[in-house]
């Protein structure tokens, strides 16, 4: 039952973007996940601008445009590439009933094993359980956590106030800006200008 419950949160909370999160993720995934299968996740890359994926500059004539030399570009260093393309190799850890990526190394040449590639970034959309299964996690593994989540919180006001999640962030709002928070902020009024003539001459 408690390892359900903890593969529900971790579920959740990894669709974060909170990079703290993954200290805790790789912890509990190292003590209770089991490796299934490996993949390769294969990241495109990105070809020289100055170069224009040559990986060579070439210095023309400024009034007839003629080529008369050329060296390695100094944006790539004649590589060709601004990003080069990369394969990240990833476990597949299963726990509970879900499957978990974890990345243990990279390289830069493409597999010869017969393997699963696949392109592209995992996305990580959140869900509505994502910052209370955070929450949790960071609650019961990190030490310290309160204090930290108390100081990064109430920073902002939730404009969709009268939704429950949303109730404690904006108390704590209130709390820490007093008057000054945005649902009791006043604004001052403009006075109207007073102006002191000194001279005998009417202003019309």
């Amino acid at each position: 039952m408690k390892k359900r419950i903890l593969a529900w949160l971790l579920f959740h909370a990894n669709k974060s973007k909170d990079k703290r999160f993954y200290t805790i993720k790789n912890s509990i995934l190292k003590k209770y996940g089991i490796k299934v299968d490996i993949q390769v996740q294969f990241i495109e890359g990105k070809k020289c601008f100055s170069c224009h994926g040559t990986g060579t500059h070439i210095y023309y004539t400024y009034w007839t445009g003629e080529e008369y030399d050329r060296d390695a570009c100094w944006n790539c260093s004649g590589t060709a590439w601004y990003k080069r393309p990369v394969w990240n190799w990833l476990d597949i850890i299963q726990f509970g009933k879900y499957m978990f990526h974890q990345p243990y190394t990279r390289t830069y040449t493409e597999p010869t094993e017969s393997i699963k590639v696949f392109s592209g970034y995992i996305e990580h959309q959140e869900t509505k359980y994502t910052d209370f299964a955070l929450f949790l996690l960071f609650l019961a593994y990190e030490k310290g956590y309160l204090k930290r989540w108390y100081s990064e919180t109430g920073i902002g006001w939730k404009h969709y106030w009268w939704r429950p999640r949303n109730w404690i962030y904006d108390l704590i709002h209130i709390i820490k800006h007093g008057r000054n928070s945005i649902p009791l902020r006043k604004y001052k009024k403009i006075s109207n200008l007073n102006y002191n003539y000194q001279t005998d001459e009417l202003p019309f």
